[in-house]
């Protein structure tokens, strides 16, 4: 079989601000890729209709953000004015988040929708 791994996907930022309500969000201090969840639906149907390789295929977005300025973003183009606070996450886990950990090192497929793309054609409301 073959697999698919693939970065977040644009929704992560809106997701992170649910979880954290109130006029002030904290969101983890992250480096990530963001991919276009249809993107990676069109990827998995694709390799649906190909013979199993027992390969294991990265997909990541066309751009590395810091997650508070995506999830600022995200606001922003939502009208609100909640102020968001980067969170470092303790641990070896967190300095890995905060620096290339969630990146993937040579990706096999790349997304094309950029997070600002994904912001205009109006993200849903968590």
């Amino acid at each position: 079989s073959t697999v698919l791994r693939a970065t977040q996907f644009h929704e992560f930022a809106g997701q992170l601000l649910a979880r954290s309500p109130g006029p002030v969000a904290f969101v983890p201090r992250m480096r990530a890729q963001p991919v276009a969840a249809r993107e990676v639906a069109a990827a998995l149907v694709d390799l649906a209709h190909r013979a199993p390789t027992s390969a294991v295929l990265e997909l990541a977005g066309p751009e590395v953000h810091e997650m508070p300025d995506l999830a600022r973003r995200w606001l922003q183009a939502q009208g609100s004015r909640r102020r968001v606070v980067s969170l470092p996450v303790p641990g070896k886990a967190g300095r890995a988040m905060a620096n290339v950990g969630l990146l993937p090192e040579a990706p096999d497929l790349w997304g094309e929708q950029t997070f600002d793309a994904f912001l205009a054609a109006g993200p849903p409301v968590l």
